[in-house]
Order: structure tokens, then sequence, then C-alpha cells
């Protein structure tokens, strides 16, 4: 029973793992935003991100893309 409980709760945390996007305003939409030097657009962020993910932005202007 131990185990079970064990197994279901490493389930569990598993599905919960947020994303973290980097953005600036010289971003790419093609790359990972998986760090600074890798950053996303904001519109790309915003395609990309589901619910609980967070989008990290560097200072500066974001003109947004209508869609």
């Amino acid at each position: 029973m131990k185990y079970l409980l064990l197994f279901t709760g490493f389930l569990l945390s598993a599905t919960c793992v947020a994303e973290r996007y980097y953005v600036s305003p010289q971003g790419n939409t093609n790359s990972s935003g998986s760090d600074w030097n890798n950053t996303l657009t904001l519109n790309a962020a915003l395609a990309r991100s589901v619910a609980g993910d967070e989008i990290w932005t560097l200072e500066g202007t974001y003109l947004l893309e209508a869609t």
C-alpha cells in the first residue's frame, strides 16, 4: 500500500511541471525560450504557454501582433 501511494504521488507530481519561457523585445519566434540566450518574442511565448507556465520578460517595449 505504501508503494502504491508513493507511485501515485510521483505520477501526480510529474504532470504538474510548469514550463518557463524567457522573452525579450529582440527575441526570435524559432528560439526555444529556455534561457536568456534563446529568448522568444512575446507573441511566440503566449502561443506556446498553457495554464501554469511562466513567462519572464526583459525590460523593454513589446508590441503585440494581431492574430
